[in-house]
């Protein structure tokens, strides 16, 4: 009888494991590619400031 308990438990976790195992791996790539996303974001504003600091400022003589 403790045989037949041990061996569905294993049976158990191995099937959570495999259905809710794989939906974790997505979450995780998707979470990554958001922080990239984020952080290509703050590049790009960072690199449109400093584009716009050396911009020399045009002066217009009447």
């Amino acid at each position: 009888m403790l045989k037949v308990t041990a061996a569905l438990m294993i049976l158990g976790s191995f099937t959570c494991y495999v259905l809710f195992g794989h939906q974790e791996k997505p979450e995780s790539k998707s979470s990554h590619m958001l922080k990239e996303a984020k952080q290509s974001i703050q590049n790009a504003e960072l690199s449109i400031q400093k584009a716009k600091q050396n911009i020399p400022l045009a002066s217009y003589q009447s």
